[in-house]
């Protein structure tokens, strides 16, 4: 007797699971289990009402105008913000940046430039690893260095070696250029990275399918099928 209730309850928790749709949140990935990849998509829906999206690719285009101005030439598909589900489509708003910023502070102190630059990315988390120097007039290098593990770099010039700007080179992006004498105490300093990222205010609509074990989108006229991890 005992047997055949389990077997009732077995088959009634079997149908409620089945009749149960699969929930969109979770974390879901494109990438190989255990294996490092250099191309991939990750999409991550939060119960809290956010999401974060991040397509990346080990090649990325850009190309500069008239005016030297970058033009980003990839397709976007980074960034983070919250989102809306109407039926079988999500809209997804992103209220991340698209730039990389630069905090400079420059200070003039017994015929020393004592310089401090913060590079940080489009999370506001430091940017480490870019190079920056410090130019002369000739445009000549005066001292080079790479932005530490916390987005940080730090010079102490003196005036008899003339440096007269601050350059920065940005991996898929342009030059940052800061004019010293222009620029003495704090400023801020912007510049776009083409790597794919949405801008702020940006929407994008997906029409999805869900599955228990797998989540499917259509982007760019594209289907794109991501495995559930959570």
């Amino acid at each position: 007797m005992n047997r055949k209730y389990f077997l009732i309850f077995a088959v009634l928790t079997s149908f409620i699971f089945s009749c149960t749709p699969p929930r969109l949140t979770g974390k879901y990935t494109q990438n190989p289990e255990s294996k490092p990849s250099f191309a991939g998509r990750e999409f991550a829906i939060n119960e809290d009402g956010t999401f974060s999206i991040n397509e990346y690719s080990d090649t990325y285009a850009h190309s500069f105008n008239e005016d030297g101005d970058i033009e980003c030439l990839d397709k976007k598909g980074k960034g983070y913000g919250i989102y809306e589900v109407n039926g079988d489509s999500i809209t997804l708003n992103f209220e991340n940046k698209n730039f990389v910023t630069l905090e400079v502070s420059i200070l003039e102190n017994n015929q020393v430039y004592r310089i401090y630059a913060r590079l940080i990315d489009e999370h506001d988390n430091p940017l480490p690893a870019e190079s920056i120097a410090v130019m002369d007039k000739e445009d000549e290098i005066v001292e080079a260095k790479i932005f530490n593990l916390s987005g940080v770099a730090h010079f102490s010039i003196h005036r008899m070696k003339e440096p007269s700007s601050i350059q920065v080179d940005v991996f898929g992006g342009g030059q940052i250029k800061v004019d010293i004498s222009e620029n003495l105490g704090t400023s801020t300093h912007k510049i776009k990275r083409c790597i794919g990222y949405f801008h702020q205010g940006d929407s994008l609509t997906l029409w999805y399918k869900a599955s228990r074990k797998h989540l499917e989108y259509n982007k760019d006229g594209v289907i794109r099928k991501l495995r559930r991890v959570n």
